[in-house]
């Protein structure tokens, strides 16, 4: 599904041949002026994203083992894993129909309070 915008008609086919530009060319182009703030934003939302993901891969077994809860840790696990796939769900339409800066906006913020939550809990 592609919504017509302003890049309607750039060609998106596919063209063979070799790149003969060197790389620092192409660093050139995402970090130049008009295009270093995204650039900049991209990555510092990667890099979060995963720490978040990863840490909380490695973190969520640890604390769990310690909480003395009615379920198994087991069971808590899968239960997280259902609310992933939930949101990745959601992720769909939202994706669709919202505009990306709101979007990661309250994803960042939603993050954040989930986080804090489980700290101070």
């Amino acid at each position: 599904y592609l919504r017509p915008g302003p890049q309607a008609d750039v060609s998106i086919h596919f063209v063979e041949g070799i790149d003969t530009k060197p790389q620092k060319d192409h660093f050139s182009h995402i970090f130049g002026p008009d295009l270093r703030f995204s650039t900049l934003v991209s990555c510092f939302t990667c890099f979060t994203v995963n720490v978040i993901y990863f840490g909380s891969m490695y973190a969520f077994p640890q604390i769990i083992k310690g909480l003395h809860a009615s379920t198994t840790p087991t069971l808590m696990l899968v239960y997280g894993s259902l609310w992933g796939v939930t949101g990745n769900l959601l992720s769909i339409p939202v994706g669709l129909y919202v505009d990306r800066r709101p979007s990661t906006t309250v994803v960042g913020t939603l993050l954040v309070l989930s986080i804090l939550a489980i700290t101070v809990s």
